[in-house]
């Protein structure tokens, strides 16, 4: 995990896969950057942009659920 942003109700995170990063939503979950975690597929959303952050993301994943593991 590179970045990590909470926000009331929801964790943002910045992922990377095999060479690409990108931005994954869930519910809150205490997670730090470095952390491994894991996440189900969800449901990708383009130009989203967050009120509480006023930041628009090109695109981000939101999920049901997102597992902490160990480094």
């Amino acid at each position: 995990m590179i970045d990590v942003i909470d926000v009331p109700q929801y964790t943002y995170l910045e992922v990377k896969q095999d060479s690409r990063s990108r931005w994954i939503a869930g519910p809150s979950v205490e997670v730090r950057k470095g952390d491994i975690v894991r996440f189900d597929g969800g449901v990708e959303m383009k130009d989203f942009h967050s009120k509480t952050l006023d930041r628009t993301f090109p695109s981000i994943v939101f999920v049901n659920r997102v597992l902490v593991g160990e480094k």
